[in-house]
């Protein structure tokens, strides 16, 4: 299925699954038992809400919010390959799976033990500021395609200010922490190869 430019849609979804591109329009799938497949497009809300299967969400190019608070299952939310782009990705309270893209993205885990992970090839070379807004001690931060001593150097080279934390890694991207005024929740909770 493809969405409407500027259109807002609601899809409920079958036993089969459902498979969508949203082409700039705010849609609501409401999952079935099937696992939903979800493309975002440039100035497009897309809207999970599941507690049966999950869903497979990838933003594309430019400014995208992809959002699962209201699933209860385990999602895969994958950041945008636009170096511009500007994406919100959400999740729900199972334990969900946040890939950072090229752009530039604002990831909130939601109630679930989340990992957040940051794959140097996706993220090389853009430099971008990656926000996660809700990290805690049931987190993880993977850091792969760095090197194994990337997550300690990021450690020993942070930042705070203003009640946040920020790691900037080997391709000068950097990853904000929202709430966190050391590295302590971070340790044991970080780890890259």
């Amino acid at each position: 299925m493809f969405g409407s430019p500027g259109a807002s849609s609601t899809i409920t979804a079958g036993s089969g699954g459902v498979w969508y591109t949203n082409l700039g329009d705010t849609t609501t799938i409401f999952g079935g038992s099937g696992i939903a497949t979800l493309f975002g497009g440039p100035g497009g809300v897309v809207n999970y809400d599941g507690s049966i299967a999950g869903a497979q969400y990838e933003a594309l190019t430019g400014n995208e919010t992809l959002n699962a608070a209201g699933s209860s299952t385990n999602n895969l939310i994958v950041g945008g390959s636009d170096s511009h782009g500007n994406d919100r990705l959400i999740g729900g309270s199972g334990a969900d799976t946040m890939i950072a893209g090229s752009a530039s993205a604002t990831m909130t885990g939601g109630a679930g033990n989340n990992d957040f992970v940051f794959f140097s090839n996706f993220t090389a070379a853009s430099g971008n500021t990656d926000i996660i807004t809700d990290f805690t001690n049931n987190d993880v931060v993977l850091l792969q395609g760095y090197g194994a001593n990337q997550a300690s150097t990021a450690l020993a080279s942070a930042v705070t200010s203003g009640g946040s934390l920020t790691l900037t890694l080997s391709d000068s991207t950097k990853i904000t922490f929202l709430g966190l005024d050391s590295i302590a929740p971070l340790v044991n909770h970080i780890a890259s190869s």
